[in-house]
């Protein structure tokens, strides 16, 4: 997203910095589990 559309990622109240989207990748792993664990719990239903 970052290389292609670089251009895009103008100052503005909604629009992250480069370097914030970066940074902001810390929850991307638990999201990940708890992704993971919620789909496991949806299978032993069907």
């Amino acid at each position: 997203m970052i290389e292609h559309g670089r251009d895009e990622l103008i100052a503005d109240t909604y629009i992250q910095r480069e370097v914030e989207i970066r940074a902001g990748n810390g929850h991307i792993a638990i999201n990940n589990q708890l992704m993971y664990t919620l789909l496991d719990r949806m299978e032993k239903l069907i």
